[in-house]
């Protein structure tokens, strides 16, 4: 590191990501709150990011562990769309990720194709933010959110992610936050088993298909 970039980084003030986001959520709620209540598009994004570069500069800012380019993208992320979820969403199929499991706010497991699993190095930030997100993303998605009432919702994210979500209703301990499992469904890959154990078909309904087909 040249001693103009150890100036640079000297310069920067630490702070973590959580208290960044607060932060960050208090700024634009104060100064831009009709923006925030917008429905989702790409000016609402290319506004927001623009507020949040500004903020993250005039503070000086700097997040262990996230690069400076990257840092507005993941406070949108959490602020507008589905958290560390999100890139998961849109290149499920780039990265063959067949679902993911989530069996506590901070405990997320990956599951990709061929069987492979993995721990997610990131999860939520506190068991009531998953709940948020995950109503965020059924409200999106035209579903009733989540409620003691009616804690288990399903619903879907475009035509391939099926989601089913459990936020406790009194089954579950606070600390959890909720359970849920997401299901990305790559037509490419599918076979006959699947069509049915993921509900899409009833066995009746396969072999009519394939019957049809085959004469």
């Amino acid at each position: 590191m040249s001693r103009s970039e150890d100036l640079f980084a000297a310069e920067k003030r630490p702070i973590t990501f959580s208290e960044l986001l607060n932060q960050a959520q208090q700024y634009l709620s104060t100064n831009y709150p009709k923006l925030l209540a917008d429905k989702n598009s790409n000016q609402k994004k290319e506004k927001m990011l623009s507020y949040l570069r500004k903020f993250i500069s005039d503070k000086s800012y700097a997040v262990r562990g996230i690069d400076s380019e990257s840092l507005p993208l993941r406070l949108y992320q959490e602020m507008a769309e589905y958290s560390f979820l999100t890139p998961y969403f849109y290149n499920s199929k780039k990265n063959n990720i067949e679902g993911i499991e989530i069996n506590a706010w901070d405990d997320i497991t990956v599951k990709y194709a061929g069987g492979l699993q993995e721990k997610s190095a990131q999860h939520f930030q506190s068991p009531q933010q998953a709940k948020d997100i995950f109503n965020r993303l059924l409200r999106n998605s035209g579903y009733p959110p989540m409620d003691d009432a009616k804690p288990i919702a399903r619903g879907h994210l475009g035509s391939n992610i099926r989601i089913t979500v459990d936020s406790g209703g009194g089954t579950l301990d606070n600390d959890v936050g909720l359970c849920a499992s997401i299901r990305f469904i790559n037509p490419n890959g599918l076979t006959k088993r699947d069509l049915v154990s993921n509900g899409t078909l009833t066995e009746e309904m396969m072999d009519l298909l394939c019957g049809i087909y085959r004469y």
